[in-house]
């Protein structure tokens, strides 16, 4: 309902909009007044719709391994796909289809993405108070020499999606230590499940978070008096992301494979705040599944995502996929329910093109 209120608030807005420029007299909007109340009828449905409040539904027996995952959540969504082909061929095909076989990806997670860009800073605050941004530079590809041990010759050089910001202190402010804003970071990285690599001296360290060849890579390098300092960071570039399986990428990105049980079930799961930045540490590492499962901090949603594969006969499988998010307070409740609301039409539309591919991959097989 919320998401219906939303939209449908989206469009009264536009209607209303285009209709004090020029009432749209075939649709019987004669006069710019029936146009403004159209268009604070936008506005109340879209409002009524971002605060719609998201009940708790409880699985009262489980049927799947999500249901022991996640037996309560807020918000979720669900698709499925008949496949000509056995359970065992579309398990390996759910495992093994990539990006370029998902129709339109691109332009679906530009959907997706869109809160996050509108409302979401972009340009990675200071973890540390009174810091500004002077330079941010991105290149895709791009490549840096990342130190990874104490020697002087103990450095490698990688490629990718190279991001470079550079902060200063502003003017009048007290600034931070070297080892202090080297500390504020290895604390944001590790709870992103990042660890480091090397350091050199005082105010210089390597992190990586995800694994070597296909990890992200970060460099914090600042000024022992603090007065600036250089955050460098390199991600996988299009190319390298483009040959790795969908599965893969979203275990990469944080996402940890919570329960697993040959050709019928996956599932992974992450813990984030979606509204946050992208990269200030506001995405959890989570060890095992154990520990998922019990995570209660505040202002967190917790995320769950499965494939099942079920014989149905005559040579057909069902496949299906579904997503649970359980808020762990009212306030990440709200705040996710408005991230959520926009984004669910891209999110739906990918989740229907990822079952296609896998349907294709699956029928091709040998």
């Amino acid at each position: 309902m919320g998401v219906l209120l939303v939209y449908a608030g989206l469009l009264l807005c536009l209607l209303g909009c285009v209709c004090l420029v020029k009432p749209l007299r075939f649709l019987r909007i004669m006069t710019r007044r029936a146009a403004a109340v159209i268009l604070l009828t936008g506005i109340a449905s879209g409002f009524m719709g971002a605060i719609f409040p998201a009940p708790l539904i409880r699985v009262s027996q489980p049927h799947a391994h999500i249901d022991e995952v996640m037996p309560a959540y807020h918000f979720h969504e669900f698709h499925s796909r008949r496949i000509k082909a056995p359970p065992a061929l579309i398990f390996r095909a759910i495992k093994e289809v990539r990006p370029a076989e998902i129709r339109f990806l691109r332009t679906l997670m530009g959907i997706r993405q869109l809160p996050e860009r509108l409302f979401v800073k972009s340009r990675l605050p200071s973890l540390l108070p009174g810091y500004s941004v002077t330079v941010f530079d991105q290149k895709d590809p791009g490549s840096y020499e990342f130190l990874v041990g104490p020697g002087p010759g103990e450095a490698k050089r990688l490629s990718g999606r190279l991001t470079s910001i550079e902060y200063r202190l502003q003017e009048g402010k007290k600034p931070a230590p070297g080892p202090e804003i080297l500390r504020a970071y290895d604390g944001a990285i590790r709870k992103r499940g990042g660890s480091p690599i090397s350091r050199d001296g005082c105010c210089r360290s390597t992190f990586r978070i995800g694994e070597e060849s296909l990890g992200t890579w970060i460099e914090l390098a600042s000024l022992e008096d603090g007065s600036s300092y250089r955050l460098t960071i390199l991600a996988p570039g299009r190319e390298s992301s483009a040959n790795l399986p969908m599965l893969d990428l979203l275990r990469h990105s944080g996402f940890l494979l919570l329960s697993e049980e040959a050709d019928q079930e996956l599932v992974l799961g992450i813990i984030d705040r979606y509204w946050a930045s992208r990269d200030t540490g506001e995405r959890l590492g989570v060890g095992s599944p154990e520990e998922f499962r019990s995570f209660d901090r505040p202002d967190y949603v917790k995320v769950a995502a499965n494939f099942i594969v079920k014989d149905v006969g005559g040579g057909w499988s069902e496949a299906t996929t579904e997503t649970r998010i359980f808020a762990t307070d009212p306030s990440a409740r709200r705040k996710f329910g408005l991230y959520w609301r926009i984004i669910y039409p891209g999110s739906s539309l990918i989740r229907y093109a990822w079952l296609d591919a896998i349907k294709r991959r699956a029928e091709r097989s040998p």
